[in-house]
């Protein structure tokens, strides 16, 4: 005898016999809306879709909804993020680098004035007066330095406690960026300095009257550096940048890195594909 089941109506109770074919169709249209939230929840389009969707209110951060993998899903100014074929942050292996001769970098940093912010980001600090470097001939103004924890750049896949960021800017509108790895162990005077006017929440900014920094004091006495070109390492990912990292790291106090850490978090982007990018090593 088929199974038997019941539909309920205000009048009366109907008898109503599924054969076996009717049944298996009466449990699949019950299952389906079931199956079908499962298959949308899983479905990766579907979800970068919606990303895509909440992205427009998300700010772009080092993890979560506004991450280094969403960057360029936050806004169309942003599509270098994911489309670009010279990113930064990368892994410069010493055994494929060009060695070369390169021209000295000139270092014109003079003790200045300047504002230290903590701009949700990163710490950033801004110097008064004429600081500029020369660069294959041509001047770079600076126009900020900023910290990374840990740093960005990798050697031989290796990174540091910290990493420096010198951003110059020529007149022409090119960007330069100079990177100072820092590494935990010793005692720096620009750190010294800066951690000593430290601001302690995001958006708060310090312009200690008295006290002048001497960005020179950041950079490594050894100056063997690596050099190419890739892009600024947060949002829009702008290309085009000249990049030049010093070998040899600055020693710095430990407590600076971890009192950073407190303050700002972990803030890398990821190492990005060199794509067949020439590194060139001068000494």
């Amino acid at each position: 005898m088929p199974p038997t089941a019941y539909a309920v109506s205000p009048r009366r109770r109907v008898r109503v016999f599924f054969g076996p074919i009717p049944a298996l169709f009466f449990l699949l249209v019950l299952l389906l809306p079931i199956a079908g939230g499962k298959a949308l929840a899983s479905d990766p389009k579907r979800t970068t879709q919606a990303t895509e969707v909440k992205g427009k209110a998300v700010h772009w951060s080092y993890e979560g909804a506004g991450g280094p993998e969403r960057w360029a899903l936050l806004g169309p100014e942003n599509l270098k993020c994911a489309q670009g074929t010279r990113q930064s942050p990368v892994n410069i292996l010493e055994s494929e680098v060009i060695v070369s001769e390169l021209e000295s970098i000139q270092f014109n940093y003079q003790p200045s004035s300047f504002r230290f912010e903590h701009n949700g980001h990163t710490l950033q600090a801004t110097l008064e007066g004429d600081n500029h470097v020369i660069i294959r001939g041509m001047r770079f103004d600076l126009v900020h330095f900023n910290f990374h924890a840990p740093s960005e750049e990798r050697i031989n896949h290796r990174n540091t406690a910290m990493g420096a960021h010198l951003v110059h800017r020529s007149r022409e509108g090119r960007l330069a960026v100079v990177g100072v790895l820092l590494d935990a162990g010793g005692v720096n005077p620009v750190m010294d300095l800066l951690w000593s006017h430290l601001p302690l929440e995001k958006g708060e900014a310090l312009s200690p009257k008295s006290a002048l920094l001497d960005l020179a004091q950041l950079l490594p006495s050894e100056r063997g550096y690596f050099q190419f070109t890739g892009s600024l390492t947060t949002p829009p990912c702008t290309e085009g940048v000249l990049w030049t990292v010093f070998q040899q790291p600055v020693k710095i106090r430990g407590d600076q890195v971890s009192i950073f850490l407190r303050l700002v978090g972990m803030n890398a982007r990821p190492v990005q594909p060199l794509n067949q990018r020439p590194v060139r090593f001068s000494r």
